[in-house]
């Protein structure tokens, strides 16, 4: 097995049960780092634009709470556009496609040998409980660093699924 392959399945022996493939793709080994895209400041509160040296005309909007809360909601709403298509642009670019057919290469050899087992349709894939276990000591091994960005990536992954998704989720048992 490749270096990459057995890091993967020490990370994803933090999962107690079948996953699907897209929990599984956010440890992809192969994706490159995504960087964060140039996001304009959010806009700052002066009580008193007078005695401010940093206050500047185009803050002139903002010397009431109202008028901050109202240029707050529209930084926040070009920074979250800016955020999406600097991801879209990522999610398009060769760089991340190549890592997604590198990963799919993996989970096909690691399904080959037996460590990883997947459903017809290749959507959900899950571990032989000693393959896990003896996984989870691997990931254990690993250092503080590496556990925690595992951690928060699975973390990240799962809360940003919309609740409603989760219920039907719960609803219809996995295979």
């Amino acid at each position: 097995l490749s270096d990459e392959a057995v890091i993967f399945l020490s990370h994803i022996a933090i999962y107690r049960d079948a996953m699907d493939k897209s929990a599984l793709e956010i440890l992809n080994p192969y994706l490159p780092e995504i960087g964060e895209p140039d996001l304009p400041p959010l806009p700052v509160y002066y009580p008193n634009p007078l005695e401010d040296h940093r206050f500047s005309d185009t803050q002139s909007k903002l010397d009431t709470p109202s008028n901050l809360h109202q240029a707050w909601l529209e930084s926040l709403e070009e920074r979250k556009s800016k955020r999406l298509a600097y991801h879209e642009a990522y999610q398009q670019s060769e760089r991340y496609q190549d890592a997604l057919a590198q990963f799919n290469q993996m989970l096909n050899e690691l399904q080959q040998r037996g460590l990883l087992i997947g459903n017809e349709e290749q959507t959900k894939f899950d571990m032989h409980p000693v393959i896990r276990g003896y996984a989870f000591d691997q990931f254990k091994q690993q250092s503080n660093e590496v556990r925690t960005s595992v951690y928060n990536k699975v973390r990240d992954h799962f809360a940003a699924i919309p609740p409603s998704e989760i219920e039907q989720q719960v609803q219809q048992p996995s295979d």
